[in-house]
């Protein structure tokens, strides 16, 4: 009986096989079998795996940078953490005044009341921190 194994990235693949011992099974109403036996690998005697290294994130970038926006209005920001291929890509948002602009969890700004706010993006890996300064001017 011949085995071949792939893994989630490029490259990871063993192939192998087993030399059975034993086999049950009733190939009946229920289709199941039993195997006892010795996994061999194709050409080597130890397979070992190597989990990767985690990707530190080394910074962030929001965009835009800065926003003017009408009290009722939204804005949507962007955090970009840096590397692109970080591991731990989770960003944290915050305003520096919640009664002129409020921030979601997804960088969706609202207007609340004429005056200027500071949105903040901080990566959950190293902290890193980008800003957005927003001016809310007063509906016409």
């Amino acid at each position: 009986m011949r085995f071949d194994f792939a893994g989630e990235s490029a490259g990871t693949y063993i192939q192998g096989y087993m030399n059975t011992t034993s086999w049950s099974g009733d190939f009946g109403t229920n289709d199941i079998s039993t195997f006892s036996g010795e996994w061999k690998v194709y050409d080597a005697d130890t397979v070992v795996f190597e989990v990767a290294d985690s990707i530190a994130a080394t910074g962030v970038e929001v965009t835009p940078a800065t926003a003017s926006l009408v009290v009722g209005a939204t804005q949507q920001l962007s955090g970009a953490v840096q590397p692109t291929d970080a591991t731990n890509k989770a960003i944290t948002w915050t305003t520096s005044a919640a009664s002129i602009a409020t921030v979601s969890s997804t960088g969706l700004v609202t207007a609340v009341a004429a005056g200027t706010a500071t949105i903040t993006a901080t990566t959950a890996d190293g902290s890193f921190t980008d800003t957005c300064a927003v001016t809310v001017t007063a509906a016409p």
